[in-house]
């Protein structure tokens, strides 16, 4: 049986020596303060972490911190702050890259799914996480079964019924971030370039 490390997400974004904090170093040394500039740099390091993660032959379970994610509205003509949720603390998107997301709450402890293509949780009540889930999870992961392969069919079938390039183009983007990667993904363009053309003949791409 493989280890199953665990990757401390929100560290290598915004602890020390984490991506935020380089950044802010690069651009004040480098690029007169200028923080597109630093990013240049810092990308390419953040996307060989992921891909280290999506490489590796373990399984792996990333742990993200959450902050309440808040944005100024205004209402009756006055302005105020509202809440928006949770937020991880990691670049916006990271949870495409990973095959369960469980969102545990900080009162009660429970965990739901936010996106799960093992098929587990999804549409469950909210469980406490305990030894019991680790196996369920090791029992799918030692099944066999590809979440690629779900995640092509899934996109195929709603590609079939897409619309408008609106609605496939959101499609497209997240299948292609999933089977980054894999054989699939040549099989996904196949499919949207088809679809979009397609789209395109019946007048449904502005």
């Amino acid at each position: 049986m493989s280890v199953k490390p665990v990757a401390i997400h929100t560290h290598e974004w915004g602890g020390v020596g984490g991506c935020l904090e380089l950044v802010d170093t690069i651009a004040k040394t480098k690029y007169r303060g200028n923080s597109w500039s630093a990013w240049s740099e810092i990308n390419p390091r953040h996307r060989a972490f992921l891909d280290a993660i999506l490489r590796s032959s373990m399984h792996i379970i990333a742990t993200m911190r959450s902050k309440t994610e808040t944005a100024q509205v205004e209402e009756n003509g006055r302005k105020k702050v509202a809440k928006l949720g949770m937020k991880s603390e990691q670049r916006d998107g990271v949870e495409y890259e990973f095959t369960t997301v469980l969102d545990i709450g900080h009162e009660t402890h429970h965990a739901i799914a936010s996106k799960d293509r093992t098929k587990l949780f999804s549409n469950s009540d909210p469980v406490v996480l305990s030894e019991q889930t680790g196996k369920q999870l090791l029992n799918w992961l030692e099944s066999g079964a590809d979440p690629r392969e779900d995640a092509l069919k899934q996109f195929v079938a709603d590609a079939s019924l897409a619309q408008s390039m609106e609605s496939l183009k959101p499609m497209f983007e997240e299948a292609w971030r999933t089977l980054r990667g894999s054989e699939h993904q040549a099989k996904a363009k196949e499919v949207y370039d088809l679809r979009k053309s397609e789209l395109e003949k019946a007048g449904g791409v502005a």
